[in-house]
């Protein structure tokens, strides 16, 4: 399976409050221009960010949900203001913030491997 790609590699799943990230937020992003140049940037620019745990380009009325950790509500305050909103081509951002986490990803379905391998 790793010679097929489909491991991907191995890591150690975290705690995210025992190590001091105790704000977890969906943050919506609409971007002002949809150029592929625009968006490129935009994706290059995010991926550096430390605090988006990951980012997806979507459907629907927003082009972007980026997944976002903080110590606390004054650092994504902080993060989101000087950081987030001055990301280029940012129209329109609607933060989202996890009351409880009932089922965070740790894995995908595997139930049919098998076949997939076949």
């Amino acid at each position: 399976m790793e010679e097929d790609n489909v491991i991907q590699g191995y890591r150690a799943i975290l705690n995210r409050k025992k190590i001091g990230l105790g704000v977890m937020v969906f943050i919506r992003v609409t971007i002002d221009s949809h150029s592929e140049i625009e968006a490129k940037k935009f994706e290059q620019e995010v991926s550096e960010l430390e605090n988006v745990v990951s980012c997806y380009s979507i459907g629907g009325d927003a082009d972007f949900l980026l997944q976002v950790v903080s110590h606390d509500l004054d650092s994504y305050a902080d993060f989101a203001m000087s950081v987030i909103r001055r990301l280029p081509g940012i129209k329109e951002m609607q933060s989202m913030f996890v009351l409880k986490e009932i089922k965070p990803l740790v894995s995908y379905p595997v139930a049919k491997i098998n076949s997939f391998l076949d």
